[in-house]
């Protein structure tokens, strides 16, 4: 668990801060401390309206509102499925499976009696 902004994040987790002239940066917890990420693609033009792009803290580039998070990669295993929030992605256990962790990644099935 890194501390990024008074907030707890965990190994994997990006933050994205704007410097005084503006210039985004980005870091990423890595081995319990944020370390910063250097980019150097430019963002890709995105094939949306201004109205229709959002701003996520997690990233220095906007994306178009309904975008696809999860086929970027993401961490669920078996018995859990990725599903695509507004400002990114999470897990849910499939039906008869419950929660190992709390981000929904591990999943183990539930006995009925």
């Amino acid at each position: 668990v890194c501390l990024f902004g008074g907030r707890g994040l965990v190994e994997g987790d990006q933050r994205a801060v704007r410097d005084s002239s503006g210039r985004c940066l980005l870091f990423e917890c890595r081995e319990r401390s944020m370390h910063r990420v250097v980019t150097t693609d430019p963002c890709p033009q995105l094939n949306c309206p201004e109205s229709e792009q959002i701003a996520l803290s997690s990233r220095c580039c906007k994306v178009c509102r309904g975008h696809d998070f999860c086929s970027e990669g993401h961490g669920c295993m078996e018995h859990s499925d990725c599903m695509n929030l507004e400002a990114g992605d999470c897990c849910v256990c499939k039906d008869g499976f419950r929660p190992l962790r709390d981000d929904n990644a591990y999943c183990e099935g539930t006995t009925w009696l």
